[in-house]
């Protein structure tokens, strides 16, 4: 009787077990194919390291916490590619409409170029890019959407530079395995400019065919909220945002 028991038992588990095993292959499967898919778009990217963008434009308007514009900055970029690294050639800005003169230009050229800033976020605009791979550390959320007409697939990152580490989320298309938007901050960030200090930032990026057949960095929205501080004991609160636009990508 007890033998007749257990093996009725096991007749009744063994479709339970199969089903449970079943569960456990499509998800490990589906693990694989969400990964193998930012892989494909890995594939389909430029690479900082070898291809540039020569051109770049960025407006910038800063905000007071009331949401009056305090100030706004536009300026066009030309940029040189020596041993590796972007190297700014040329800056046409201005400053609430009117030209800033060349002679204060030539000094952030010369700012810029002695520093390495450029270089790191050119990195945090791609972390598509295949040479920084072991920098950036996927996971799948298991969750898709319809983003600019096409299904995409979501993942979320975590990009490990120099000085911090930046946590975003990725839309990749389903179908082709391109890049098409990604959203990052970091942890924490040191601002450039003296006397200011960065509260938080996000950073948003949107991907097009910007060299040949690859995809690349096309548009880009920075959101930074930071307080100033000229003088001890006297602040300003404030927030930017920026946008920048990258064209006439060239090795």
């Amino acid at each position: 009787m007890k033998l007749t028991n257990l093996s009725s038992l096991k007749v009744l588990l063994f479709p339970l077990f199969l089903f449970l095993l079943l569960i456990i292959i499509e998800t490990i499967n589906a693990q694989q194919n969400n990964i193998s898919l930012w892989k494909r778009a890995t594939k389909r990217v430029i690479s900082h390291s070898k291809v540039y963008p020569k051109h770049y434009f960025e407006k910038e308007i800063i905000y007071d916490t009331k949401g009056n514009i305090k100030e706004w900055n536009s300026g066009s970029v030309s940029l040189t590619r020596n041993y590796n690294m972007s190297h700014v050639r040329f800056i046409n800005g201005n400053k609430n409409g009117n030209p800033i003169p060349q002679k204060e230009l030539k000094e952030v050229i010369k700012k810029i170029n002695s520093s390495k800033v450029e270089d790191i976020y050119q990195s945090v605009l791609n972390p598509f890019d295949p040479m920084i791979q072991k920098s950036i550390k996927v996971k799948n959320t298991g969750k898709s959407i319809i983003l600019h007409g096409k299904q995409s697939t979501i993942f979320t990152y975590s990009q490990f530079t120099k000085d911090t580490v930046w946590h975003g989320t990725a839309w990749i298309d389903t179908i082709r395995g391109l890049p098409l938007k990604i959203v990052c901050r970091p942890n924490k960030i040191k601002s450039t400019e003296k006397n200011v200090t960065i509260k938080s930032l996000q950073l948003v990026v949107l991907y097009n065919k910007t060299f040949n057949h690859l995809y690349g960095p096309e548009k880009a929205v920075t959101y930074a909220n930071f307080m100033y501080t000229p003088f001890p004991f006297i602040n300003f609160r404030g927030r930017s945002i920026t946008h920048s636009t990258f064209s006439s990508y060239t090795r």
